[in-house]
C-alpha cells in the first residue's frame, strides 16, 4: 500500500507547494503593482502642479504693468499693479504672498492671500527682507535666471510661524529697460496644496506614500510629528536614522522596488524643475532655474517613498494557506483511505473506480461553477458547464480577470485517464492562470506553461487548450490554439466554426512557439467553446455526434443566453446518446459580449 500512497502523496505536496507558490507571486505582483502605481501618481501629481508655479511666475514677470512700475515709478502704476496682482492672487489661491521687493530689499508691494479676498499689504507694514536668502540670492541671478527655494516653513519676524506653512518661493530679478536691477519678484507658493494633492493621489492606491527631500526629511510623513525635521535642526528626523539601509539604497537609484524585513519599499525620484524647464523633445526653454546659492534643476529631487508592512504585503496569504493546507491534508486522507481500501480490495475494478471517485471530486472542486460569474460587469455573459465521464478525464475550463478590463477565458482537455489525469489538470490549470495574469498574452502564456509541462515530462502526458483573451471595452479578442478543437462563433451572419493556427499540444516538448489571432466581436456575438467529448459522443450502435450536428443544434437553438445555450446543446447529446455509456467528459464555455454601451446605460 505504501508503494502505491507516497509517491502520490509526494506528487500531491509537490502540487500544493506549487500552488502555494503561484499564489503568493500572484498576490505579491498585486500589492508590487499598486504601491508603483502609488508612486508613481504622486510623482506626477508634483510635477504638474510645480509646472503651473513656473509658468505663473513668468506669467507675472512678463506682464507690462511691472516694467512700467520700474521704468516710471507712480502711485497710478503701482495700484495698477496692485490691482492685477490682487486679481491673479483670488484666481489661484495658492499665493500665500506676491512681492516685489526692490534692490536694497525693501518690499514695495505685497499681496497676501485671504478670504473673502486678498490684502494689498499697507505701506506701513512692508518689511525690510535685504537679509534673508531668498531675496540676497535672487537679487544676484542675471535675466532670465530663475531662484527656486527648497520647501519650508515661512518664518515670520525671525519666527516660524505656527500653524506651520510649508512654502515654496518662486524669484526673478526685475530689470528696468535700461538694463538696471530694480529688485525682485517673488511668489511664496503655499506647498500645502501640494502635499494634499499628492496625498489624495498616493493614498486612495495604497497605505500611506512618504515624500522626502533630498537630505532624507519628511516632507511628507507617516506622522505631521516626523515632518520638517531640517527646520527644527532635528538630525534624528531622517529616513538615514530611521531606515538607513532602506534610505541607502533609495538614494543609489532613481526608482526602484525592493523587499526588507520591515516590508515592501517602493520608491521614485521627483525632479519637477527639471522636466519644466526642458521642453518636451529634451530641449531648453531657454531660461536657467537656480536653487539655493549655486545649484541647478537636476540638483531639485525628492524622493516618493512607500513602505507597505510585511503584514500587508502578505495579506491574505493566511487563509489561502489554511484552505490550502486544509485542502492538501483532505486530499491526502482521501488518497490514503483510497489506497488502502485497493489494498484491501481484491477486485481490481472496484480499487480503480474509488481512486477515480476522489480524481473526479478533486477535479469538480478546482473549476468555477458560481454563476453569474461577474454579475457587476455587463459588458459580457459567461457560463460553462462539465459533465464528468463515469472515468475520470482531464477536462477542464477557466476563466479569469487579468486586470480590469482584459479577461482570459480557456477551455483545455488532458490526455489520459485517472488520477495522473486529474492531478495534470491541477497543475496545468495552476500554470494557466499564473502566466496569464503575469503574461496577459495567449500565445506567451501557451509557450511559457508549455516549457514548465515538459520539463521531466517522464510519462508524455499532453494538454490541448483553447485558449482567449476579451478586451471588454473593445470587444476585442486575441486567442491561441495548442491542438484543440475549433472554436464557432455565433453572430449577425448565423454560426460557423473559426479555424485558429493549431500549434502542438502542451507538454511533449519545450520551446514550442504559437501563434495569436485576432477577431473583435460585436455586441450580441457569442463564442462557443467545447471539448473532444462533445463531438465524440456516441450512440449505441458507435455513431458519433461529430461537428456537423454541433453546427445545426447551435442554429436551431431558440435562446441566444449563454446558459439556455450551453444546456441546449447538452440536452442535445444527451438525446444523441440515449443513454449509452460516456467515454469522455463534455466540457462547454460559451460567452456572449455586449459591449460598453450597456455599461454605460447601466451607469446612467
Amino acid at each position: 500500500m505504501m508503494r502505491v500512497f507516497l509517491p502520490a502523496a509526494l506528487l500531491i505536496c509537490f502540487c500544493a507547494f506549487f500552488i502555494h507558490q503561484a499564489e503568493v507571486e500572484r498576490q505579491h505582483a498585486e500589492h508590487a503593482s499598486r504601491e508603483q502605481e502609488a508612486v508613481r501618481a504622486g510623482t506626477v501629481a508634483i510635477n504638474r502642479m510645480l509646472q503651473v508655479v513656473g509658468r505663473d511666475l513668468l506669467y507675472l514677470a512678463g506682464r507690462h504693468q511691472i516694467q512700467q512700475l520700474v521704468d516710471s515709478p507712480s502711485e497710478e502704476a503701482m495700484e495698477n499693479l496692485a490691482t492685477q496682482w490682487a486679481r491673479f492672487s483670488q484666481a489661484n489661491q495658492v499665493y500665500n504672498k506676491i512681492r516685489w521687493i526692490d534692490e536694497t530689499g525693501m518690499e514695495r508691494l505685497r499681496i497676501d492671500y485671504a478670504e473673502p479676498e486678498p490684502l494689498v499689504v499697507p505701506k506701513a507694514k512692508l518689511q525690510n527682507k535685504g537679509d534673508r536668502y531668498f531675496f540676497t540670492r535672487t537679487n544676484k541671478l542675471q535675466e532670465n535666471e530663475i531662484f527656486v527655494s527648497p520647501l519650508d516653513l515661512n518664518v515670520d519676524n525671525n519666527q516660524i510661524e505656527v500653524p506651520h506653512h510649508p512654502n515654496i518661493r518662486f524669484g526673478m530679478p526685475v530689470f528696468d529697460s535700461n538694463g538696471k536691477r530694480r529688485g525682485i519678484i517673488l511668489l511664496n507658493y503655499s506647498a500645502r496644496d501640494l502635499l494634499k494633492r499628492f496625498e489624495q493621489e498616493t493614498g486612495e492606491r495604497s497605505n500611506p506614500t512618504w515624500l522626502v527631500n533630498q537630505d532624507g526629511y519628511w516632507l511628507k510623513g507617516a506622522s505631521h510629528d516626523d515632518e520638517y525635521g531640517f527646520m527644527f535642526k532635528r538630525d534624528d528626523l531622517t529616513m538615514g536614522r530611521r531606515h538607513a539601509e532602506a534610505w541607502k539604497r533609495i538614494t543609489a537609484s532613481e526608482k526602484g522596488q525592493f523587499e526588507t524585513p520591515e516590508g515592501l519599499w517602493t520608491f521614485a525620484t521627483v525632479s519637477p524643475l527639471h522636466e519644466w524647464q526642458n521642453t518636451s523633445n529634451g530641449k531648453s526653454r531657454g531660461f536657467l532655474i537656480v536653487i539655493g546659492s549655486q545649484g541647478q534643476a537636476d540638483e531639485y529631487a525628492w524622493k516618493s517613498v512607500s513602505l507597505l508592512p510585511m503584514a500587508d504585503y502578505d495579506a491574505g496569504l493566511l487563509m489561502f494557506r489554511l484552505t490550502l493546507g486544509g485542502g492538501t491534508l483532505l486530499l491526502l486522507v482521501l488518497f490514503f483511505a483510497v489506497t488502502w481500501r485497493m489494498s484491501h480490495v481484491a477486485h481490481a475494478r472496484e480499487r480503480i473506480q474509488s481512486e477515480l471517485t476522489v480524481a473526479t471530486d478533486i477535479q469538480a472542486s478546482l473549476l468555477p461553477r458560481l454563476f453569474p460569474a461577474f454579475p457587476e460587469r455587463p459588458e459580457f455573459d459567461i457560463y460553462a458547464l462539465m459533465e464528468p465521464a463515469k472515468e475520470v478525464g482531464g477536462d477542464f475550463y477557466d476563466f479569469f480577470f487579468i486586470d480590469d478590463t482584459h479577461l482570459c477565458f480557456l477551455v483545455a482537455d488532458v490526455s489520459d485517464k485517472g488520477v495522473p489525469a486529474a492531478l495534470y489538470m491541477m497543475v496545468a490549470k495552476t500554470l494557466l492562470k499564473s502566466e496569464g495574469q503575469r503574461l496577459g498574452e495567449p500565445d506567451q502564456m501557451l509557450a511559457s506553461v508549455n516549457n514548465t509541462l515538459a520539463a521531466d515530462n517522464d510519462r508524455c502526458m499532453f494538454v490541448t487548450v483553447l485558449c482567449a483573451i476579451l478586451n471588454t471595452k473593445t470587444g476585442e479578442v486575441r486567442m491561441a490554439n495548442a491542438g484543440h478543437n475549433p472554436p464557432l462563433l455565433l453572430d449577425s451572419q448565423g454560426v460557423r466554426y473559426l479555424h485558429p493556427k493549431a500549434g502542438i499540444v502542451l507538454g511533449p516538448m519545450a520551446d514550442v512557439r504559437y501563434e495569436a489571432e485576432r477577431l473583435v466581436l460585436q455586441p450580441g456575438d457569442t463564442l462557443f467553446l467545447y471539448t473532444d467529448g462533445v463531438t465524440e459522443a456516441k450512440n449505441w450502435e458507435d455513431e458519433l455526434y461529430g461537428e456537423a450536428r454541433l453546427l445545426r443544434a447551435l442554429q436551431q437553438c431558440p435562446d441566444t443566453d449563454v446558459t439556455k445555450t450551453i444546456h441546449y446543446i447538452s440536452a442535445d447529446v444527451n438525446h444523441h446518446v440515449a443513454g449509452a455509456p460516456q467515454s469522455d467528459d463534455v466540457t462547454m464555455l460559451a460567452i456572449t459580449y455586449h459591449g460598453m454601451a450597456v455599461e454605460q446605460r447601466l451607469e446612467k
